[in-house]
Formats: C-alpha cells, sequence, structure tokens
C-alpha cells in the first residue's frame, strides 16, 4: 500500500512540475502577447487572429488599419506619413469577413480612443459563407478574465509558437517578422519578382 501511494504523490508532482514548467516557459516568452508586448512576438500572417486581441489593449492605438490580406502589406510608418495617422495599429484578418473585423473595430473602441481608421473592404468581406479559419476562435484572448488564462498558458499551440518564435529570435532575431512597424507584411518575399526591369 505503501508503494501505491508513493507512487501516486509522484505522479502528482511529476504532472505538477510539468504543467508548472509550461506554464512558466509561456508567461516569460508570451508569444501572442497576452501579458506584454514582448521581444518574441513574431508578426506573421500566422499570428494575425492571436495577436491582434492583445495587442489593442497593450499598444493603446488612437488610429487602426483594418480589413483582409488586402492590408497586409500596408507598412503603419507609411500610413502614418501619408494620412497623418498618429499611434497606429493594423488588425488585418486574412480571410476575414466585414462581422469579424467589425468586432476588432468594437473591441478596440472599448479599451482606446480612436480617432482615424482605415478600413480596407473586399466583397469577399461580405461573404455569408462559414469561415473555418475562425471556427476555433480564442475568445479567452480577447477578454480581461484571469479565471480563463490557462487555456492560453497549457494551449499546445501558445506552447509550440513559443518554442518557434524562441528559435527564430535566436537564429535571427533582425527578422522581419519581429518588427512591428511591417507587421504581418508579406510583400518582401515576392519583391525580387516585380522589380522594373522584368516589367
Amino acid at each position: 500500500m505503501e508503494k501505491e501511494i508513493k507512487w501516486i504523490k509522484t505522479f502528482f508532482l511529476t504532472a505538477f512540475f510539468i504543467l508548472f514548467s509550461i506554464i512558466l516557459f509561456n508567461i516569460l516568452i508570451d508569444p501572442f502577447g497576452l501579458y506584454r508586448i514582448s521581444k518574441f512576438i513574431c508578426f506573421n500572417t500566422e499570428n494575425e487572429i492571436y495577436l491582434n486581441g492583445t495587442l489593442i489593449k497593450h499598444f493603446k492605438p488612437n488610429s487602426l488599419i483594418l480589413g483582409t490580406s488586402m492590408v497586409e502589406n500596408f507598412i503603419i510608418s507609411e500610413v502614418e506619413d501619408k494620412l497623418g495617422f498618429k499611434n497606429c495599429l493594423k488588425l488585418s484578418l486574412s480571410g476575414s469577413t466585414i462581422y469579424q473585423q467589425s468586432l476588432m473595430f468594437n473591441y478596440a473602441k472599448k479599451y482606446n480612443h480612436i480617432d482615424e481608421v482605415l478600413w480596407g473592404i473586399d466583397i469577399f468581406s461580405f461573404s455569408k459563407k462559414d469561415n473555418k479559419l475562425y471556427k476555433d476562435f480564442p475568445y479567452y484572448l480577447y477578454n480581461n478574465k484571469i479565471i480563463d488564462d490557462y487555456k492560453y498558458l497549457l494551449s499546445p499551440n501558445t506552447t509550440k509558437t513559443s518554442i518557434k518564435n524562441l528559435l527564430k529570435y535566436i537564429t535571427n532575431k533582425n527578422s522581419i517578422c519581429f518588427d512591428m512597424n511591417r507587421m504581418y507584411e508579406w510583400q518582401h518575399v515576392y519583391e525580387g519578382k516585380f522589380k522594373e526591369k522584368l516589367l
């Protein structure tokens, strides 16, 4: 009987240690910025739906860029310079509907005083078809409830992204994905194919 009790204690202590280690690791890396604007946040298109809600709360924007992938290549500093926007944040959601974009807008207004909005609206935004990309929308990243933070801290996706972002930062911390000014931008990948000499 003593052996069984000792085994059970060992099992629960090991499980607790593993869970605690995962939670602590994800808090330190914080890949989606739930607690702060972490230097390990990678602003690529894979992370839009996870990052936008937390950035709204921590970045405190006064102006927004909203839309689908059509606005992903807008560079924040250029928008601020040409349109006079101040403290601008880009909230692009690739493949999103106008409803999902309005959720972002209303959420931003809830936490901030928004003066200007550059809203890229395209016809596909009005599609009524179910959007599989947002079937498992991470609502726990779009509220201030501490009680559901465990969904973030123990999520396999969070842990996977923490490891991925940490390794990417160590090997190439100057990567464009860590540049908030060019967040979600992907046109640099194809710049070589659209040079003047090739057109």
